[in-house]
């Protein structure tokens, strides 16, 4: 775990390298009462925090999208095993905000051959603790994980969320993303 930077709104040097991301690296616009946010790099000790978060998560987007989102059996136990392998890999980025809880996972992937562009940190896992706090901490833990991404080589940022959560789409716009593509699901037993 990094040492605690006793400025606000800063990203513990471990997360960061040597350097230290002031607010004022957050891309698009950063909300003034940042103040009090800490970014740090996530440890198996915050595990329990954030998969209950991820679970609050997995409910609310079953019920905007019950066929995509629909949580598997066993999901907490997988997920835990998942995001533990992350915290532990040395070439991923896995960030936590306090005191208002928050957490990022991200993973630098190579584009497709196809594309024209460098590889991504994809973000796999994103979530706060309310949703209220997307402009804030949402938009704080996005430019983190952007700052590490770019560091190991990463040139863009894909990160996925459901089409109808509001708040989260508003900090991704706030943080400078745009959409790029949709996903479109059905059954395959109709028509």
């Amino acid at each position: 775990m990094g040492d605690r930077d006793p400025r606000p709104g800063t990203l513990t040097s471990a997360a960061a390298g040597s350097a230290w991301l002031p607010r004022s690296a957050t891309a698009g616009a950063p909300a003034p009462d940042n103040a009090g946010v800490s970014i740090r790099p996530a440890a198996p000790g915050d595990l329990n925090r954030i998969l209950a978060l991820a679970e609050a998560q997995r409910d609310e987007y079953a019920g905007f999208q019950p066929r995509f989102w629909r949580p598997a059996a066993g999901a907490a136990e997988a997920q835990r095993a998942y995001l533990l392998g992350l915290i532990e890999d040395g070439d991923a980025v896995a960030l936590v905000s306090e005191p208002s809880f928050g957490y990022a996972f991200g993973t630098l992937l190579a584009a497709p051959p196809v594309y024209e562009r460098g590889p991504a940190c994809l973000v796999v896992d994103f979530a706060v603790e309310d949703r209220q706090l997307w402009p804030r901490v949402g938009v704080e833990l996005l430019a983190a994980v952007r700052v590490m991404a770019r560091d190991r080589g990463a040139t863009d940022v894909v990160v996925v969320t459901a089409r109808l959560d509001g708040p989260k789409r508003a900090a991704l716009t706030a943080a400078g993303l745009v959409p790029a593509s949709e996903w479109w699901v059905g059954r395959l037993d109709a028509p």
